[in-house]
């Protein structure tokens, strides 16, 4: 089975020979991924362009299609692209996520911290009250930008798997 097909900002486009002739249909990458085997395989069964690639050439000629516009690809090709799009969208959503995660803990976390930091911590140090408060905007500053790398930046990504491996070597260690 062949399938013709445009990508477009996650949006599969399948052109296929219908009952009524060439027809086009629009399908989300990622519910194409995350589809249940068995639905998934009955639906590209409708959407096959063709057995083989004169069946896709004389559809691709008949819809008016250019080379650069649609690609030409295999259940193992079409399966390799929905991967893509899907992991695409999985990074989008995490980078919401962390967004969201961080403005929050801006917003309802940095005030309760710094008044913990400027009353409670800083002043039992025989800190002036400027001194305090310059103290605990800066530990909150340094705290706020190491979370920033630690989420943001392929920094991050490398400590966190740094210490992932480590602690999994401690644990080996452990059972041992």
């Amino acid at each position: 089975m062949l399938f013709l097909v445009q990508n477009q900002d996650g949006q599969i486009v399948f052109h296929f020979q219908g009952e009524n002739g060439y027809q086009v249909e629009k399908i989300d990458a990622t519910d194409l991924y995350t589809m249940m085997p068995r639905r998934r395989a009955e639906l590209l069964v409708t959407l096959t362009a063709g057995e083989n690639m004169t069946d896709v050439m004389l559809l691709k000629h008949e819809a008016g299609l250019t080379n650069a516009d649609t690609e030409i690809l295999t259940i193992p090709q079409l399966h390799d692209l929905t991967l893509v799009e899907y992991k695409k969208a999985d990074a989008r959503q995490t980078n919401r996520e962390n967004t969201l995660m961080m403005t929050l803990t801006l917003v309802i976390v940095a005030p309760i911290l710094f008044t913990l930091l400027d009353n409670v911590v800083l002043r039992h140090f025989g800190l002036s009250i400027l001194d305090s408060e310059i103290g605990a905007f800066g530990i909150l500053v340094v705290v706020y930008l190491a979370w920033f790398i630690m989420t943001y930046t392929k920094l991050g990504e490398r400590i966190e798997e740094w210490v992932m491996i480590h602690l999994a070597q401690i644990r080996r260690t452990g059972e041992q």
